[in-house]
């Protein structure tokens, strides 16, 4: 009875040990990776496979299955790379496997909101919604559950943004946006423990240090241009507070990551310096993401 305990001990201390190794390699690849592309349309698993960058952001249901994110992974010289997940936690989209569940006809429920102008079939939510915490995290066959069944790295979470664009009586959004990003990632943890969760804009949550031990890493869109028209720099305020939050965060052992929207290959050139003067890692696409820019093909370190 004795050497049974005994060796179950070991073999739950071994597999914590195994599990803890994993997490902290996850963490290393993820903070030292220099460079990173994040396409959402038009995706092609096997030009990207083809890149030699560190960091792939992708949408979960470009069709590639576990077979072609496990191939994502690979360099073409046998080095390693992180694959992440694209997620909207802000919006609804009608184009996803639950809306035809949960808000497909004239009576959505009443926490679907305004569409987003800027992108038809985006929908901005009420996402303190029970109901939304279960189609995004909470369920058993939750979106986030099939992003780790599917083998990606991490997720990447786009709109946490939209707390700043709601108001709702008795409701302070920014403090429920915290409170969503923390439950979403110690679910993610509890199912992988390497998971990598990566907010992507609302820098201004940073200040909050349960928010910011919630996540691995940033990405910032527009950090030197775009906020006022394509290619227009950004207001010197604008920058410097974001750059500080941004900073903040690098501080605390995150990955900071940065994609401008530029055309000008001298303007490109000069903000590639700029933003890794700055520590963060650059990426430099077309707006709608539908296009892979491919910066190189040689793998330069198999890390």
């Amino acid at each position: 009875m004795r050497l049974m305990v005994a060796l179950l001990t070991l073999a739950l201390t071994s597999n914590g040990t195994i599990a803890r190794e994993a997490d902290a390699n996850m963490r290393r690849l993820f903070l030292e990776a220099s460079s990173w592309t994040y396409q959402l349309q038009d995706t092609r698993p096997v030009d990207l496979s083809r890149t030699a960058y560190d960091i792939v952001v992708v949408d979960a249901f470009f069709g590639g299955g576990r077979k072609q994110i496990a191939k994502l992974r690979q360099k073409p010289l046998g080095g390693r790379r992180i694959v992440l997940s694209y997620l909207s936690i802000g919006e609804a989209e009608t184009y996803r496997y639950y809306w035809a569940e949960c808000c497909k006809g004239r009576h959505r429920p009443p926490w679907i909101l305004t569409e987003n102008a800027r992108w038809k079939g985006n929908f901005r939510v009420q996402f303190w919604n029970p109901q939304w915490k279960s189609i995004i995290y909470e369920a058993p066959d939750s979106y986030l559950k099939r992003i780790v069944d599917a083998g990606f790295d991490g997720v990447y979470l786009d709109r946490i943004d939209v707390h700043s664009e709601l108001k709702a009586g008795g409701v302070n959004p920014r403090r429920q946006m915290i409170a969503f990003v923390r439950a979403l990632s110690t679910k993610a943890k509890s199912l992988k423990p390497d998971f990598l969760v990566v907010a992507q804009n609302a820098e201004e949550l940073l200040d909050d240090d349960s928010y910011l031990g919630a996540i691995d890493g940033i990405a910032k869109e527009d950090l030197l241009y775009g906020v006022d028209g394509e290619g227009r720099r950004n207001d010197t305020e604008m920058i410097r507070e974001s750059t500080a939050l941004l900073k903040r965060a690098s501080e605390a052992g995150k990955q900071v990551m940065v994609v401008e929207y530029l055309k000008d290959p001298r303007v490109v050139a000069a903000s590639r310096t700029e933003i890794q003067e700055l520590g963060f890692v650059p990426y430099f696409a077309p707006r709608g993401l539908e296009r892979l820019q491919i910066e190189n093909l040689e793998d330069d370190d198999s890390h």
